[in-house]
C-alpha cells in the first residue's frame, strides 16, 4: 500500500468515526428505492456485490471477522475503535486496482450486529472518482454533516426479508483533496 493511500485509508476511518450514526436518519426521501441506473453503476464500478455478501455474512461482529478473516487475502484488519456504544473495524483491501481501498464497519456493541458498512473509494483510480461523481449527481437528497462532509442518499435496496440498505455517498474534503465513502446503512423494515 502507498503512504498516500495508506494515509487516505485513515484519514476515511477517522471521519467515518467522527459521523454520527445518526446522519443516516433522514428525511422522507429515505424511504425512495434506489434507481436502477444507480444500482448499475454501484454493481459494476464499486463491487456491490461484496458489500452485499459481508453485510449479509454479519449477523454480528463475530461473524463478520470470521468473514473477513477467511478473505485475508483481499482483506487485512487495520484497526478497532470505541465510539460510545459503537464499534468500528478498519479493514483494508490488499488490491490496490480496487475501487474500494477499504471498509469501516460500525457495530453495535463489542459483539452487536453491524449497522453500517463504509467503503473507501480509492482515490487514485479515475474511474471511481467518476463513478462517485455520477452517483453524486443522481443522488435524491442531501445533508451537511457537522464535521463539514456531506451525505447523497442514493436510495434503499432490499437486503432480505427483514432488512434494508440505505445508500449513501459521503462527500468530504481533506488535505489531500477530494475522499469519498459509499455507505451502506442497515434498517430494519
Amino acid at each position: 500500500m502507498t503512504v498516500r493511500v495508506a494515509r487516505v485509508f485513515a484519514l476515511v476511518f477517522a471521519c467515518a468515526i467522527a459521523a454520527s450514526p445518526s446522519d443516516t436518519r433522514a428525511e422522507p426521501v429515505d424511504t425512495k428505492r434506489l434507481p436502477q441506473a444507480t444500482l448499475d453503476t454501484l454493481k459494476q464500478s464499486f463491487v456491490m456485490p461484496e458489500v452485499l455478501s459481508l453485510v449479509s455474512a454479519s449477523s454480528n461482529r463475530s461473524a463478520s471477522k470470521a468473514y473477513l478473516q477467511a478473505r485475508q487475502t483481499r482483506f487485512k484488519f487495520m484497526e478497532t475503535q470505541k465510539q460510545g456504544p459503537m464499534v468500528v473495524d478498519g479493514y483494508s483491501v490488499q488490491d490496490m486496482a480496487s475501487p474500494i481501498i477499504g471498509y469501516s464497519l460500525f457495530y453495535h456493541s463489542d459483539n452487536g450486529p453491524l449497522v453500517i458498512a463504509d467503503a473507501s473509494v480509492n482515490p487514485i483510480q479515475k474511474d471511481a472518482v467518476a463513478g462517485i461523481s455520477k452517483l453524486i449527481a443522481a443522488s435524491l437528497d442531501s445533508i451537511s454533516n457537522p464535521d463539514g462532509s456531506k451525505m447523497y442518499f442514493l436510495g434503499i435496496h432490499d437486503l432480505d426479508s427483514s432488512r434494508v440498505l440505505k445508500i449513501m455517498v459521503r462527500a468530504a474534503s481533506t488535505p489531500m483533496g477530494p475522499d469519498y465513502a459509499l455507505r451502506y446503512a442497515v434498517s430494519d423494515r
